[in-house]
């Protein structure tokens, strides 16, 4: 005898699964909501993505800013970003160290920032050391120092000046709050103290090359009092990449220097010391 399938069974199966995928569906969207509204509101607690500080780029652009992240209307309200450089340097000096502060006073217990360095040519210069209230990101061969707490009111750090200084170091900032109350950017551009080191370089008859080189360079003088104690040989950073002391009390004759093996092509300093200073001459890396 032919026995009819239970409906009541069967709409009830159906009536579970439909239960179960929408109780899915709101799992899923309550957990991107809140994970949303967390980002919104406290923003990057452990510090900024790199390229935030409002910073022009090398092709003509700006970098974003907080607001990216917190919204909110761009230098509007009590600006209370700032930046200090420890004893108010008037002159950048090359291979200095540089205590620097960077502060956001506001009502609000949650703030940010992050800061970055730039010659003339709108590429990265100099050296940062992270404080224990920052760290460092980097992006597209710039480096950059932001906040890895956001429950601070103030953050030191430390900037390296390179020993191939450009004309003008230029520092970008930018800090926010939390929910977007206020985002801020300022920039601070200081000179470089060139202490005619070109100069130097002609007086003491120095000479350097091929200034295009491949695998070494030479350097002359024509002076048989010159003395020629040591040379460094720097990247646009101001990191060394080779050095050499030397021994020659009367140096006029030709000296060879080979470029170390793997050394990337590029723009490259050489630092000689000598009996009226420290001189520098420039090369390229093909």
């Amino acid at each position: 005898m032919y026995k009819q399938p239970n409906k009541s069974a069967a709409f009830l199966a159906k009536k579970n699964k439909m239960k179960i995928f929408k109780l899915l569906v709101f799992v899923v969207i309550t957990i991107v909501f809140v994970f949303n509204s967390t980002q919104w509101s406290v923003g990057n607690s452990g510090g900024a993505v790199a390229a935030r500080t409002g910073a022009p780029t090398t092709n003509g652009g700006t970098e974003l800013t907080c607001q990216a992240c917190h919204g909110g209307s761009l230098n509007t309200g009590p600006n209370q970003l700032s930046l200090t450089i420890a004893d108010n340097p008037q002159f950048i000096n090359a291979g200095q160290v540089y205590s620097i502060t960077v502060a956001l006073v506001t009502g609000t217990n949650s703030r940010g920032f992050q800061i970055t360095a730039l010659d003339e040519n709108n590429l990265s210069t100099g050296i940062f050391i992270a404080g224990s209230t920052n760290k460092i990101v980097s992006l597209s061969g710039r480096q950059y120092i932001t906040h890895n707490s956001n429950t601070n009111q103030n953050w030191t750090f430390t900037w390296t000046a390179p020993q191939t200084l450009p004309q003008t170091v230029t520092f970008y900032l930018a800090g926010g709050t939390r929910n977007a109350e206020h985002t801020y950017t300022l920039s601070k551009a200081v000179p470089a103290n060139m202490t005619s080191i070109e100069k130097n370089a002609e007086n003491e008859g120095f000479k350097i090359y091929p200034t295009l080189a491949e695998n070494e360079i030479f350097i002359k003088t024509g002076n048989i009092n010159n003395p020629l104690n040591s040379w460094t040989i720097v990247d646009q950073m101001g990191r060394t990449i080779s050095k050499n002391t030397m021994n020659e009390t009367n140096f006029a004759d030709v000296l060879k220097i080979d470029l170390p093996s793997g050394m990337k092509a590029g723009a490259y300093s050489v630092i000689i010391d000598g009996p009226k200073g420290k001189s520098l001459k420039r090369f390229i890396k093909n």
